[in-house]
């Protein structure tokens, strides 16, 4: 009995890199596994035999660099045991997509100017596997994906949304910063909008009037 998982079953990854979780029961004992992308059966004498201590209930981890080239892997694995049995193949598939969304971002409906600091953005992105998520920010330096600010929202290869957002400066330009994540964990290119706040130029010039 056999199982392998490709990063604990994720759609996509942005990374060539993952992780296999492996597992493998045998009578006698499981003494080893193979891990490829190509379908046939390895030979025992074949290099890329894994070898572990024999155990009739095997599971561990192994990292595998998958081919490049985006698009869907599958991974296969084989175990073999005190023997020299060698199992039927057992496969996972994944995503690897490395290109990140693209998107856009409007303030008040692209208004020039307004009068409160509460504003409304429009967001739209577009993502080959689905966008996942957007951070706004009134901060040009890019968010890492365990920053807090992240919005999640359902997958989807073409999103579009508005969300509320209050603007930091007064009497002067505001720019709102956007970016956009996908499903693989890529984060967009950084996309921006910019408006004139009045309200305290206005309250202000009536306070001195």
């Amino acid at each position: 009995i056999t199982s392998l998982s490709v990063d604990t079953g994720s759609i996509a990854t942005n990374s060539q890199i993952v992780t296999l979780s492996l597992t493998a029961s045998d009578a006698i004992g499981v003494t080893g596994h193979y891990s490829s992308e190509s379908a046939t059966t390895p030979d025992l004498s074949d290099s890329g035999w894994t070898s572990v201590s024999s155990a009739t209930a095997y599971s561990g981890t192994a990292n595998y660099t998958m081919g490049s080239g985006e698009g869907t892997k599958t991974v296969y694995a084989w175990f073999r045991d005190f023997a020299g049995n060698i199992s039927v193949a057992d496969n996972d598939t994944i995503i690897l997509d490395q290109s990140a969304p693209s998107g856009s971002v409007s303030i008040n409906s692209g208004a020039s100017s307004t009068n409160s600091v509460s504003v409304t953005l429009t967001l739209a992105a577009t993502d080959g596997i689905g966008v996942t998520g957007y951070y706004a920010s009134n901060s040009s330096s890019t968010p890492s994906l365990s920053d807090s600010g992240w919005t999640s929202v359902s997958s989807t290869t073409n999103y579009s949304g508005s969300a509320s957002f209050t603007l930091a400066g007064t009497c002067t330009t505001n720019t709102v910063y956007v970016w956009f994540l996908d499903a693989a964990g890529n984060v967009s290119s950084q996309y921006s909008d910019s408006i004139t706040l009045d309200t305290s130029c206005l309250y202000s010039f009536e306070e001195g009037s």
